[in-house]
């Protein structure tokens, strides 16, 4: 995972560091490359693997196959194809700790009882 510089300073990332990404959809580990060609406040994952490893229950723990894939929305670009939206994703980057334990929020959800959260979806212009 290439991140900025500076950002990976203020979070005590170094290269090579074992990096966990995450968002509320789940968490991946990456190995980090702290780099000056990207803006502050942007990461990239110029691979991405197509192994779900979780290292624990799915859904309920960390990836370590490298797939970022999990991290981006699964909405389409416009309902009338099968595009997927932009792979781009809001995550936070933090140095692992080695816990293998995250709880995405659907799981979340279904540990209290509650209803799965529903994505909100863009509002269709009239015709």
């Amino acid at each position: 995972m290439r991140l900025n510089a500076k950002d990976a300073a203020e979070r005590g990332i170094k290269k090579h560091d074992l990096v966990k990404v995450h968002n509320d959809r789940g968490a991946v580990i990456c190995a980090a490359l702290p780099t000056q060609r990207l803006p502050r406040g942007v990461c990239h994952g110029y691979e991405s693997s197509a192994i779900y490893d979780p290292m624990g229950e799915p859904g309920k723990s960390v990836d370590r196959g490298g797939c970022l894939n999990q991290l981006t929305p699964s909405r389409t670009q416009t309902k009338s194809t099968h595009s997927i939206a932009g792979s781009n994703a809001l995550v936070e980057v933090e140095v692992w700790d080695g816990k293998i334990e995250h709880m995405s929020e659907v799981f979340a959800a279904m540990e209290t009882g509650e209803p799965a959260p529903q994505r909100v979806e863009a509002p269709v212009p009239a015709e």
